[in-house]
């Protein structure tokens, strides 16, 4: 069993129970498995940069020889000439030279082409390793998180993310910039985290646009679900201090965010739906008096399923460290 899985089961095992999780074993092996996922990133560009010095040794001994090959085809051309007025024999021997050359220039040419296919399996590989490396780094920031560990864990959010971003994976930047806005709410930094969760959607949506797919809409409608339950914080926080202009404001932008995550597919996780639906129920029955009664009716008459999930409080923000399920291990 790898560490980075005997990690999570640390952490998730006392819920179950309903203890409290052992973050200090947790992180142990979740830092094992970073590490080792480290180690496999340095093997991989190592490789990589080895492979790099082969071909560019065997592409300059391509390029010399290519250049001698033209030597000798002019000097060929000489010889077709000349050979009007020489014998056959010597016909015979330009002949000869020229297969040799053609042989030895497609061979040339081949050895080039199986570093080249080599390089582009180790490359392949690293950005394998990579990818790896930054779920992991993912896992291991969100269980920071939950330990507490806030400055510690928006480090490792943000090495996860410049290790996506050096891979143009959009889908895993993503992923990064809505933990990383939960962990900007958590340190009490609302604007950055508005900004973050902005830019979140931004992201989210140009890669459902370039590629729509069930993945990708989800991080869509992850997006939306972690944004209107910041701007439910903020309202809460505009209630507290007794502030009618901006509770409004922000309800209504908490409203719009969960009911766009529930309607922009018709697919959509039950975690999702759940949060969503319990958090618009609250909602409308606490700030909204009758008109709120009316609103609630509606949503259990279209989601039933409402109707078994109850009204749960202290709702915290979805995040998505999908990720950390897949890539080497």
């Amino acid at each position: 069993m790898s560490v980075w899985l005997v990690g999570n089961i640390l952490r998730r095992q006392s819920e179950a129970t309903g203890g409290e999780p052992d973050y200090t074993a947790a992180l142990s092996s979740l830092t094992l498995a970073v590490d080792n996922m480290r180690m496999y990133v340095k093997k991989a560009e190592e490789a990589a940069e080895a492979g790099r010095k082969d071909y560019i040794y065997v592409y300059i001994e391509y390029i010399d020889f290519m250049c001698v090959y033209c030597v000798y085809v002019c000097i060929l051309c000489i010889y077709v000439y000349v050979y009007i007025y020489m014998k056959i024999w010597i016909c015979v021997s330009v002949q000869c030279i020229i297969i040799l050359l053609c042989l030895s220039a497609g061979n040339a040419k081949h050895q080039t082409g199986e570093v080249v296919e080599k390089l582009n399996d180790l490359y392949s590989a690293l950005s394998l390793f990579k990818r790896g490396l930054a779920s992991r780094l993912v896992n291991y920031g969100d269980c920071l998180r939950e330990a507490g560990h806030n400055e510690k864990s928006l480090i490792a959010v943000d090495e996860a993310y410049e290790l996506y971003s050096s891979e143009d994976d959009l889908s895993g930047m993503v992923k990064c910039l809505g933990n990383k806005g939960l962990l900007l709410v958590e340190m009490n930094n609302f604007e950055g985290a508005e900004t973050i969760f902005t830019e979140c959607i931004a992201s989210a949506y140009r890669v459902y646009n370039g590629e729509p797919n069930d993945s990708n809409v989800v991080d869509v409608q992850t997006s939306h679900m972690n944004l209107a339950l910041h701007y439910y914080k903020v309202a809460q926080s505009a209630e507290i201090n007794n502030n009618t202009e901006m509770l409004s404001k922000y309800l209504d932008l908490t409203l719009h965010n969960l009911y766009t995550c529930l309607t922009i597919s018709s697919r959509i996780k039950k975690v999702l739906q759940s949060s969503c639906l319990v958090t618009l129920e609250e909602i409308y029955t606490k700030y909204y008096g009758a008109v709120g009664d009316v609103a609630v009716t509606k949503l259990y008459e279209m989601y039933p399923i409402l109707t078994s999930l109850g009204t749960k409080k202290n709702i915290d923000f979805v995040i998505d460290v999908s990720p950390s399920m897949y890539g080497p291990r």
